[in-house]
């Protein structure tokens, strides 16, 4: 035999590498195709039907709050009022149906601030809004909803109308806020 026949052609196999890469490439071509099509379109479809229901979400939630502080307003005696977080989180999951159409609700006191993490309709949204006593009334300022229910809800549209159920059942419980504190974990609200 001669010297041209025993050798053999070079191999092109396919290592471990070329596999991974092509492997690689093929992950990063879905991953962009679900960002630039996937997911826009789920965006697309979860905005519709949050916006599409955004009004009687929107007056739902306000009726909820207007049934419940009555109650909540008349329990609180003059003077100063201590609750933590832990606390209100405790009667909310205690009483789930009253957060409709809301499917929970977590509360958190950061200084200066409440904050609420909620899911609606499948998706989750966070809540916020900074609390202050001016002229013996409640003020609600710089309300927030970030999240896909900001889409559907007006946070500016809640706030009001919290802030104004809110110095209306203290007014008819002859009530007035002196100070309100939001401290890590507790607010404390003075009234007199």
């Amino acid at each position: 035999m001669s010297r041209r026949s025993r050798a053999q052609p070079r191999r092109r196999g396919c290592s471990c590498l070329n596999v991974l890469m092509t492997l690689l490439a093929t992950g990063m071509i879905l991953l962009a195709g679900f960002m630039l099509f996937g997911r826009p379109w789920i965006s697309t479809q979860v905005s519709q039907q949050l916006i599409g229901s955004g009004p009687a979400v929107q007056t739902q939630i306000e009726g909820q709050i207007g049934q419940r502080l009555p109650a909540v307003i008349a329990a609180l005696p003059p003077g100063e009022v201590m609750v933590t977080e832990a606390q209100i989180n405790s009667f909310i999951a205690a009483n789930p149906v009253d957060l409709a159409p809301l499917e929970s609700a977590t509360l958190h006191f950061a200084p200066g601030r409440v904050e609420a993490d909620v899911q609606a309709f499948g998706t989750s949204s966070r809540v916020g809004a900074d609390l202050a006593a001016q002229d013996g009334q409640l003020v609600v300022n710089n309300p927030q909803i970030n999240g896909p229910l900001g889409l559907a809800l007006s946070a500016d549209s809640l706030a009001a109308s919290l802030q104004r159920q809110i110095n209306d059942q203290l007014a008819a419980q002859g009530q007035v806020v002196r100070d309100i504190r939001i401290e890590q974990g507790q607010i404390v609200l003075i009234t007199e």
